[in-house]
Formats: structure tokens, C-alpha cells, sequence
């Protein structure tokens, strides 16, 4: 869920906020690279960030 939508929060972050800034730069940073995401709770093990 939140590879798709990293706004969306997990119920045990302690601080919202740095938790999603945390992913939407992570995220954002793999997408620069062209990094390929191993997943292990998705339908599909592997997936590229848009």
C-alpha cells in the first residue's frame, strides 16, 4: 500500500509525519536510480517505483 500511496500510514509509526517523508524520499531516490524493489507482501516480488 504505501509503495503505491506513501501518505498512507502504518499504525505503529511513532511520528507520522517523518515516517512519510522518510518513504517519499526513499521512494523518490529509487526512482531516480532506476531501482528494482524486492517486495515480500505484494503479488509481484519484484516491481519498479514510478
Amino acid at each position: 500500500m504505501q509503495l503505491g500511496n506513501p501518505a498512507v500510514p502504518y499504525s505503529h509509526e511513532r511520528d507520522r509525519a517523518a515516517a512519510r517523508a522518510s518513504r517519499e524520499a526513499l521512494l523518490a531516490r529509487a526512482v531516480v536510480r532506476g531501482a528494482l524493489l524486492a517486495t515480500a507482501h505484494l503479488t509481484r516480488a519484484f516491481v519498479e517505483p514510478a
